[in-house]
């Protein structure tokens, strides 16, 4: 499929969508209480765009406020989910030595609970890190009873959550996590109606399958007399035609004056699919639809609009975008996959270390950097990743998958 830069554009027929999720953070700051926000919606309908433009949105008007986001990988548990969410507060990154990244721990906890418990709050966060903390008398009292100490390591983690975000709000994104194994979202579910008395904004995205599996996600069945002062849902549905056609004549902007036989074709194929509709504008490119034009402006051949093959899937059009990735693109992305959906250069850079040979670990460390940044510039060009404004990780570059590919 076609690697052509596409215009950015704004967001299209999400306005609604967009203001509950801003008014569930004004909810939460303004009182304190924690609010969960369940997104639903089918492949491509356009979950992670909103997420992308409401973090840049809320990082730009509240300074303090903290984003930390966690992709739910393929039968992820809960320990590698939580694992994601600590290192990014913790700035702990997965090849930092053990030795260190409990300093760099302790030092974070101390921090936030002062004096207060600090070694067993250091067992059970530790945990969640596969870092080994010395146990106390009442952690060794667990050690026999595991569903005592799986309850235990639960309500610590909320509590940390709620005195850090006291001083500091937060908002938790976790993406995918229909995809998440069940104690993930037994976890999910906890933290949902069990977070009390500080500024918190859980977001939790998936895919509609998550409702087949826990209707009432995440609340137990039946949901909390009280949940409607703190949780939403809300379902993403597909872009009405009209909708539809704004975004796409967006897209089609180096046209100048579409044909409106091409805005019709795709509104048709896209079935209100955001991602699908982004995909026509690919596949007009290589059915000679469309060609670039001279001063980066696009030119239309209407006559081969009947022999273009349209992706009529997401999965189509997914399939189409990673052929056209060249093998170190593609490795490099998977590298990336391994940290969710948000990565960082820095991390990046010591992964493909740990996976070198000893001669080329003694030097080479700035053009690998620079190799990658061209990379990622070029992927960010092609649409594949998106820069960050601002990173989790002071001092490290932050990008985001475009699309969970």
């Amino acid at each position: 499929m076609s690697e052509i830069h596409l215009p950015t554009v704004p967001l299209v027929g999400r306005g609604p969508e967009l203001r509950e999720l801003e008014e569930a953070l004004a909810r939460a700051l303004s009182t304190k209480t924690p609010q969960t926000v369940t997104l639903v919606g089918s492949p491509g309908i356009g979950k992670t765009r909103l997420l992308d433009d409401l973090l840049v949105k809320l990082r730009e008007r509240e300074r303090r406020l903290r984003v930390f986001r966690a992709q739910a990988r393929e039968n992820a548990s809960a320990q590698g989910l939580v694992a994601r969410i600590l290192r990014q507060r913790f700035r702990i990154p997965e090849t930092m030595a053990d030795a260190e990244a409990k300093k760099r721990l302790r030092e974070e906890v101390e921090q936030i609970l002062g004096n207060d418990r600090v070694d067993e709050f250091l067992f059970f966060l530790g945990a969640f890190l596969d870092l080994d903390f010395a146990d106390s008398p009442f952690t060794k009292a667990l050690e026999d009873d595991p569903r005592e100490l799986r309850r235990v390591s639960q309500a610590v983690l909320r509590r940390a959550i709620e005195v850090d975000a006291q001083q500091q709000p937060m908002v938790l994104v976790f993406d995918d996590v229909h995809q998440a194994q069940d104690d993930a979202l037994d976890l999910l579910e906890y933290l949902a109606t069990a977070l009390r008395d500080a500024p918190v904004l859980v977001i939790l995205a998936a895919r509609p399958e998550i409702l087949a599996r826990r209707v009432d996600f995440p609340f137990r069945k039946p949901p909390p007399s009280d949940h409607e002062k703190y949780g939403r849902r809300i379902e993403l549905a597909p872009l009405s035609n009209d909708e539809s056609a704004s975004l796409l004549l967006k897209l089609l902007d180096p046209v100048g004056d579409v044909p409106d036989d091409l805005v019709d074709a795709g509104v048709e194929v896209a079935g209100g699919s955001p991602y699908l509709l982004e995909q026509m504008v690919r596949a007009y490119f290589d059915a000679g639809v469309l060609r670039v034009a001279e001063e980066g402006r696009w030119e239309v051949e209407l006559s081969r609009l009947d022999d273009a093959q349209l992706p009529l899937t997401v999965e189509q059009a997914i399939s189409a975008r990673i052929s056209s990735l060249t093998p170190a693109e593609r490795e490099l992305l998977e590298r990336a996959s391994t940290m969710g959906g948000v990565f960082w250069l820095g991390a990046l850079v010591a992964l493909s270390r740990l996976d070198a040979k000893a001669p080329e670990l003694w030097g080479g460390h700035e053009s690998l950097v620079a190799h990658y940044e061209e990379m990622l510039s070029s992927l960010a060009e092609r649409d594949y990743v998106l820069p960050m404004p601002d990173s989790a990780i002071p001092g490290e570059r932050e990008l985001a998958f475009k699309h969970n590919l």
